[in-house]
């Protein structure tokens, strides 16, 4: 997948989740967890109706580009400014915002590199995430090679974030806490950061 390449004409967006059981941190799995899907509601074409589309940023921009092979052209890309000086301020106070974190024991990692990617990707998403009401929901947003992010729902009522960067926050604060290095070279992450507004980011393993 290039990363490159964004989408990211995007308008609105929504997700569809059913209440469950509240549930601990996520050790190495996500059986305490209900999955749902992503939804995003989104343009295919300028000045064209929105269409509903299920899965990760990724699989959205394939279903994207599959229903209009233009799309990239006539997307271009919108890219967050999150690394300028000016804004590390602001970055400071979200990333203050995860009050706690998880570091899990071996068995699900993932590549750092992946999830980097994947944060850069999250961070060029235009748009308002959505999650509705948990707790203990989860919807993976973002995977590529073997490596996810999931935003899951620990609250009563749905939530709604000022933009995907605020999850892409959440990523990069397991990768800051939770990447390991096994033998003498091979760097593994995985974990999971928690939101004091009650939602939380997984980094896992997971097929893709």
């Amino acid at each position: 997948m290039l990363f490159n390449s964004l989408l990211l004409g995007i308008a609105g967006l929504s997700l569809t989740a059913a209440a469950a059981v509240v549930s601990p941190p996520i050790s190495d799995g996500l059986e305490n967890y209900q999955i749902v899907d992503m939804q995003w509601e989104l343009q295919a074409f300028p000045s064209g109706p929105f269409v509903l589309l299920n899965g990760t940023i990724e699989e959205a921009h394939q279903q994207l580009l599959a229903i209009n092979p233009n799309y990239d052209a006539q997307f271009p890309a919108v890219f967050s400014d999150h690394n300028a000086t000016e804004n590390l301020p602001v970055l400071d106070s979200r990333m203050a915002s995860f009050s706690r974190h998880h570091c899990p024991p071996p068995g699900s990692y993932c590549s750092p590199m992946r999830i980097r990617e994947g944060i850069e990707y999250l961070y060029r998403v235009s748009g308002r995430p959505r999650h509705m009401p948990g707790p203990a929901t989860c919807s993976r947003v973002s995977c590529s090679w073997n490596s996810a992010i999931y935003w899951c729902n620990d609250n009563t009522h749905d939530i709604e974030l000022s933009s995907f960067g605020e999850i892409a926050d959440g990523a990069q604060y397991v990768a800051d806490h939770c990447t390991f290095t096994v033998g003498k070279s091979y760097q593994c992450v995985s974990g999971q950061a928690f939101h004091h507004d009650n939602w939380n980011v997984l980094v896992r393993k997971d097929n893709c």
